[in-house]
């Protein structure tokens, strides 16, 4: 199997270009073109088929979380993120891995939880 360094100028130059996500620091969403999604860290990732999401880390009950979730299920759609866990423990962004499709999406004592249902693209 070639390495995408081995594919020939002509196929990369049909590829399509990746987006750009663009977040600020604090907030739980970034923006792809004209459009804002939740973003998920990469961290709560639970291979499987489906692959599926748990944050322990979300309650509903205030604001800023039940905006969140509101918007999982209203978009079903969220960014996948790339962290680093910072040693107090909290999430430090350090890029956008890919665009997906949720569906299941429920909170409970255990936190967040959905499936992954499609890759929609890869992000930049």
């Amino acid at each position: 199997m070639a390495s995408q360094l081995e594919i020939p100028p002509v196929i990369i130059g049909r590829m399509r270009k990746r987006r750009k996500a663009v977040g600020e620091r604090g907030s739980w969403f970034a923006r792809i073109g004209g459009a804002s999604y939740p973003c998920v860290y990469e961290h709560y990732w639970i291979p499987g088929n489906p692959p599926r999401y748990r944050d322990p880390e979300i309650v509903q009950g205030d604001r800023k979380s039940d905006e969140y979730i509101a918007a999982l299920k209203e978009i079903k759609q969220a960014i996948l993120t790339a962290d680093t866990v910072t040693e107090g423990g909290s999430f430090q962004r350090t890029g956008y891995i890919a665009q997906y499709g949720i569906d299941n999406i429920t909170v409970t004592g255990r936190g967040l939880e959905f499936d992954f249902t499609r890759r929609i693209e890869e992000l930049e």
